[in-house]
């Protein structure tokens, strides 16, 4: 019987800490996300097309992104494929995601620093991206040095970050309360017998 309480305790627990974005939807077309839970901190997201220094103030200094490491910035993505991607329907179909008008691929990128070299043909950056090919099998996560202009680019769009306003409470999902009520029923019917 212990046992029993230790595994609804911890499974309980479990689903109370689960962390859920509210999906940004137009016409069937994911603009973005709110309240993606970043290492303890909520933030929104919106998928934009366009030149960095347009999205991002100019794009020329760090405090011009929400991230302002690699690790951090790499989190980020991390967190939009989990909380956004992985359970929604959007996962695997790169067209249906703002700014990315490829049907195979598409970088969704999330920069943190522009200081690299500019050439005579394109300003280059760094971001962090989360690449989402057709399939979960095929979900990818890395760091590349990008062009900063990219608005003619079908399979890149950037994520421009900002802090969630007020830190709304995550809900507990309906099937932990189903499941924790079910266990509660069960243990009624148990100790009656």
């Amino acid at each position: 019987m212990k046992y029993f309480y230790s595994m609804t305790f911890f499974i309980l627990m479990a689903a109370s800490n689960s962390s859920f974005a509210a999906l940004i939807v137009n016409s069937g077309m994911l603009m973005g996300a709110t309240d993606i839970n970043v290492e303890g901190t909520l933030y929104n997201v919106e998928f934009k097309d366009g030149s960095c220094s347009g999205l991002f103030s100019g794009c020329d200094e760090a405090s011009d992104f929400t991230f302002s490491t690699q690790s951090s910035a790499q989190s980020a993505s991390i967190a939009l494929e989990r909380q956004v991607y992985r359970m929604s329907e959007f996962i695997g179909v790169p067209a249906l995601t703002n700014g990315c008008y490829d049907d195979y691929a598409c970088n969704i990128i999330t920069v943190y620093s522009t200081n690299v070299v500019i050439t005579s043909s394109a300003t280059y950056g760094y971001g962090s991206y989360y690449n989402m090919l057709p399939g979960p099998l095929y979900d990818k996560f890395g760091d590349k040095l990008l062009n900063i202009d990219m608005e003619s680019i079908s399979d890149e769009v950037y994520a421009v970050w900002t802090v969630a306003d007020t830190p709304s409470a995550v809900p507990v999902p309906g099937a932990a309360w189903l499941l924790g009520s079910a266990l509660v029923g069960l243990t009624a019917i148990k100790r009656k017998k």
